[in-house]
């Protein structure tokens, strides 16, 4: 019977569902375990590469791909190893940086034998590390907006006034605040240990402007070296020698007839969706019938299973087909009404109303609205 049909065609559909669900669920994570492993094997990889050139004494080289192989994959040994390498090539600061993140990571894992020798080797750097400090005098603590940067590092209140472990090479230390000048300054540092201190003095004040002439005999001719007669006004800059070319600003290019164009065209196209879903609805419906008995008397037919399967295609495609025709009917409507209102050309500096149009979409229908 049609009742056996479609409770057949339903539990298909519905396995049909919760296997679309199933794959959907399962993609992100197959891909993401696929992007794990392809990270970690970059991350072996220039792994090995540094090592590589560790062992042939070339830590310049070496140095960046620890880096970049330790944003790839964390691991407490590749960290220890790039700390090393940094110490090597004279970043003592970084180098005691990583160690110490060596010891707060071993510290929490209980790693002890680890995070002793991490420890050592950040205790043995720390009377080599280079400093530097960045002093606010009190003229500027004053200035309302103030705002201090260690090579382009934002330095909050609490870091004014301490020594803090740099890199050797030059340092740039900024200030800016409300109303006044950047100042700027750049600190060289290169002695191991040593402490360099930098004092953000106040910041002098930004001068205005100066006011434009009102009347600058120079600035008022038209030509370098013309000289003015007597009692004669200079010609004015909106006068007919100054005046730009007209150019239209509407006509076919204009954006609100251009987007009416092209709704027109989505209208059109769902016109013919549409039509395309209607003959499938007929030409399925017509097969289904042919493998249902009506013989029986009544409104209800007995069916096939083909035939029922045909009949329920049909009204899904019949659905889709009224569906289409409302949206082309609304689209092709709506860029009819864009296409008509909009705006004629007219020349650029006319004088003229702003005018505007659209289609709203309510519960008692489709209507225009606009302003001219």
């Amino acid at each position: 019977m049609k009742s056996d049909v479609l409770f057949r065609s339903r539990a298909r559909a519905a396995g049909l569902t919760a296997c679309i669900l199933t794959a959907l669920t399962a993609a992100p994570a197959a891909r993401a375990d696929t992007d794990d492993a392809k990270r970690k094997a970059d991350a072996r990889a220039l792994f090995e590469e540094a090592r590589k050139l560790t062992a042939e004494g070339n830590y310049a080289e070496a140095c960046p791909k620890l880096a970049a192989s330790l944003q790839l994959d964390r691991g407490v040994g590749k960290q220890f190893y790039l700390a090393e390498c940094l110490e090597h090539v004279g970043k003592l600061a970084s180098a005691w940086i990583n160690y110490m993140d060596v010891v707060d990571a071993t510290r929490t894992t209980g790693e002890k034998k680890k995070e002793r020798h991490a420890r050592a080797r950040a205790d043995a750097l720390l009377p080599r590390l280079t400093r530097i400090e960045v002093v606010v005098s009190d003229g500027a603590r004053r200035m309302p907006g103030l705002e201090v940067r260690r090579d382009d590092a934002v330095l909050v209140e609490a870091q004014w006034g301490m020594a803090v472990p740099v890199d050797p090479g030059p340092h740039k230390v900024s200030a800016t605040a409300t109303g006044a000048r950047r100042w700027e300054t750049t600190a060289a540092i290169e002695q191991e240990g040593q402490t360099v201190t930098v004092t953000v003095p106040p910041l002098e004040r930004a001068e205005p402007a100066p006011p434009r002439a009102a009347s600058d005999p120079a600035a008022a001719s038209p030509l370098a070296g013309t000289v003015l007669l007597p009692n004669a006004a200079p010609p004015s800059p909106a006068g007919p020698a100054a005046t730009a070319p007209e150019k239209p600003a509407g006509g076919p290019g204009s954006p609100l007839r251009t987007a009416g164009l092209v709704t027109v065209g989505v209208g059109l196209v769902g016109l013919a969706v549409g039509a395309g879903f209607g003959m499938t609805a007929l030409s399925r419906n017509r097969e289904g019938t042919a493998h249902c008995d009506a013989s029986q008397g009544g409104a209800s037919m007995a069916c096939t299973p083909r035939g029922g399967a045909l009949l329920d295609a049909s009204e899904r495609a019949a659905a889709l087909s009224t569906a289409s025709f409302i949206a082309g009917g609304v689209a092709l409507a709506a860029g009819a009404a864009l296409v008509l209102f909009a705006p004629p050309a007219r020349a650029v500096g006319s004088r003229g109303t702003d005018a505007a149009a659209g289609v709203r979409l309510g519960a008692d229908g489709v209507s225009l609205v606009g302003r001219w």
